[in-house]
């Protein structure tokens, strides 16, 4: 007769079918036989009515406890087994964006531009260090903004266009950070101008359930360095608003990325107007 321990192992190696195929092979223990107090003749003619089991052999009275346990341990670990292969799966993750890779080869800038230095793109205090994909759907609720669950920036917005906008300025002039400019030696008796920007907005806004656009706005300040502070030069509002070619995240990120690129050559143009 197999003990509970081989029992186990077979179970282990046949599977959750096995495990079922081994219940159904088991000798069923009718009333008959876990009634505790039985006749010789009753005990002799039960077992003559039993069919030999492989299991646990003629009759399997003796065995009715360990019968019993095994059982339930069977059924214990279907339970089990049932249980790991219903696991849930992963989720999905998430597909990220940028702005592209950026000019395919470096273009030094002119020697006589007058250097300026960019400091840390400022960002709304509710999206602030988010990596989030942003959008409204201005049809039903223009003042909510809602994030993809399945899409997102590679960086925050924020740090995405420090670098569109570096990348874009130093195209015509030497553009430093504030680290870089800490050591700069004045040239010709001034320092470098500081522009700082604020993004304000960042988003896809969606007019419809079908049309939507990505729109961008920022706040640009120039202003001039001394070495007893700084002397505000001009400051302006700029805002982009291109088109999505689809109504997903996709199609919002492009469109943003597109918005991004204009208000970089926007930005420059502006900084050639005052001269700087």
């Amino acid at each position: 007769m197999k003990t509970i321990k081989t029992v186990a192992v077979d179970v282990y190696k046949s599977g959750v079918g096995g495990v079922f195929r081994l219940i159904n092979h088991m000798p069923q223990t009718g009333p008959l036989a876990l009634t505790p107090a039985l006749s010789q003749r009753e005990r002799e003619q039960y077992r003559r009515n039993r069919s030999p089991s492989p299991l646990w052999g003629e009759g399997g009275v003796r065995g009715i406890g360990e019968m019993y346990i095994v059982r339930v341990f069977c059924l214990l670990f279907a339970a089990l087994l049932a249980g790991c292969s219903a696991l849930p799966e992963p989720p999905p993750r998430a597909t990220v964006y940028d702005f592209g890779p950026g000019a395919a080869q470096a273009q030094p800038a002119p020697p006589d531009a007058p250097p300026l230095v960019l400091l840390d793109v400022g960002g709304a205090a509710a999206a602030e260090g988010s990596s989030a994909l942003l959008y409204r759907l201005a049809y039903a609720n223009a003042q909510q903004l809602l994030p993809y669950s399945q899409a997102r920036w590679s960086q925050p917005p924020a740090q995405l266009l420090q670098q569109a906008l570096r990348e874009r300025l130093g195209r015509e002039r030497i553009v430093l950070s504030a680290n870089q400019a800490a050591v700069q030696q004045p040239s010709q008796g001034r320092l470098p101008s500081v522009l700082r920007v604020q993004l304000e907005e960042f988003s896809q806004v969606f007019s419809s359930a079908q049309d939507s656009a990505g729109v961008v706005r920022l706040r640009a300040v120039l202003a001039d360095a001394a070495m007893t502070g700084e002397t505000l030069v001009a400051q302006q509002v700029f805002v982009a608003r291109r088109p999505a070619p689809s109504a997903d995240a996709a199609g919002g990120a492009r469109a943003l990325a597109e918005a991004t690129a204009q208000l970089a050559d926007e930005l420059a143009a502006w900084l050639r107007q005052q001269g700087r």
